[in-house]
């Protein structure tokens, strides 16, 4: 697939985002959001905590302790019925930025393989290293 660099800002706001998820902080998410673009502090509150709720399942494999099981999960299928109850909803309307939907292509598809893989992997043990190493944008200033 095509590969896209991120700018910084976003990447460090996608790892804020990522952050609260893991930690299940529905406050820290929906302030995260506001950040990368899927919400704004005047959208409805109900509208904020719905793409919140959204995004804390999105972060399951994240969340999980332990190797997930990408082969018996089924995540995209409740991903996908929460999604189709927010469409239905007037308020619902805004899609996220352009960049943000190339990152969701690539994680779906990431995701896709793994089930079909039947991969279980610690994506958590993952995700912390790559946070502890700091790698390119979220390098630690010496």
């Amino acid at each position: 697939g095509a590969l896209r660099i991120h700018p910084p800002e976003l990447t460090r706001c996608l790892h804020q985002l990522l952050t609260a998820a893991m930690q299940q902080d529905l406050a820290a998410i929906v302030d995260a959001a506001c950040d990368v673009g899927y919400v704004n502090l005047d959208d409805p509150f109900n509208y904020r905590l719905a793409i919140a709720e959204l995004i804390r399942t999105a972060a399951e494999p994240a969340v999980h302790e332990g190797e997930y099981d990408f082969r018996h999960s089924l995540l995209s299928q409740r991903l996908g019925d929460q999604l189709v109850s927010l469409r239905k909803r007037k308020d619902f309307q805004r899609i996220p930025p352009a960049e943000v939907i190339f990152l969701h292509r690539k994680l779906a598809g990431i995701y896709l393989l793994c089930s079909k893989l039947n991969v279980r992997v610690n994506v958590r043990t993952i995700i912390h290293r790559i946070f502890r190493a700091g790698v390119g944008p979220l390098a630690r200033a010496s």
